[in-house]
């Protein structure tokens, strides 16, 4: 194989800058590293949130009505797609805190019968009625 002056030239350039050309596969390296680690992330995040939603019967739809009847709930039911219906009661107020000087904002929410699951860390539910 016969090497032409421009190619000897070229090699021996490429000699030179040895160091230059190091650094610089070195950052697209590192480029291409940190890409493909937000994407891994990404995915298992995802996947971290689907399992979450499926573990605890996340609801896909909220709505909020003021004073619905029960049948409302049975309408929303006869809705093609529309898999469990989940009415509850919703209201906000302040709840004095022995650790607060001022009274913390407080939503409090009933206890779902199958939507939402509430997952308990520590403590006890509520007793029923």
């Amino acid at each position: 194989m016969i090497v032409s002056p421009l190619q000897r030239k070229l090699l021996r350039d490429l000699g030179g800058m040895r160091g230059q050309l190091i650094t610089i596969a070195l950052v697209v390296a590192s480029g291409v590293a940190a890409f493909i680690t937000t994407r891994s992330a990404l995915a298992t995040l995802r996947d971290a949130r689907a399992s979450f939603y499926t573990d605890s019967h996340f609801a896909d739809v909220f709505v909020s009505l003021q004073r619905a009847p029960d049948t409302v709930a049975h309408q929303l039911e006869s809705i093609d797609g529309v898999a469990r219906v989940d009415p509850r009661i919703v209201a906000q107020g302040s709840m004095p805190l022995v650790t607060m000087n001022d009274p913390a904002v407080a939503t409090v929410v009933s206890l779902p019968l199958s939507l939402n699951r509430v997952h308990l860390l520590e403590g006890r539910f509520p007793d029923p009625g």
